[in-house]
């Protein structure tokens, strides 16, 4: 596949119960969809263990990983995904 351009949406996921009144955090997860021109939709999650510290910018990092690696891109086609995808301001 020779792919340069895809699209990325992320979703931040931080589910809560409630535990002898108290508001305690249960999971939290983040998806990564990509989409790409041909129209192929995969989906990535980073799941973050109730021991760790929720951070947004690693489980993007972990849920874009895990979604381009079903795509089966070439290296070159990674590396510019990954480039752009930090050059981003907004990441």
């Amino acid at each position: 596949m020779n792919l340069i351009k895809v699209n990325a949406d992320f979703i931040h996921d931080r589910n809560s119960v409630l535990n002898n009144g108290h508001k305690v955090l249960a999971h939290s997860r983040t998806i990564c969809e990509v989409s790409t021109p041909e129209g192929d939709q995969v989906i990535g999650i980073a799941y973050c263990s109730k021991k760790d510290n929720y951070c947004k910018k690693t489980g993007r990092k972990i849920a874009l990983k895990k979604a381009l690696d079903q795509l089966n891109l070439s290296k070159s086609d990674r590396v510019i995904i990954w480039n752009e995808y930090l050059n981003q301001a907004n990441f």
